[in-house]
């Protein structure tokens, strides 16, 4: 990650706009509360299925 800016917060966490460095403009969400272990397999297991997409309305995961 070249760079990043707070974009705004959620409940449990943060979204910033982060800049790889080959220029591509990404959302990155950063938790910022200890989460149990169900939840964490949750947000796993949703990103898995989220990589898998491919729609013209919904952002490409470039790391899970």
């Amino acid at each position: 990650m070249k760079e990043f800016y707070r974009i705004f917060y959620l409940e449990h966490g943060l979204v910033f706009k982060g800049t790889l460095s080959n220029g591509t403009v990404v959302p990155v969400k950063k938790s910022t509360r200890d989460v149990s272990q169900v939840a964490r397999y949750n947000f796993v297991m949703k990103s898995e299925l989220l990589s898998r997409l491919k729609h013209k309305h919904l952002v490409r995961l470039v790391d899970t």
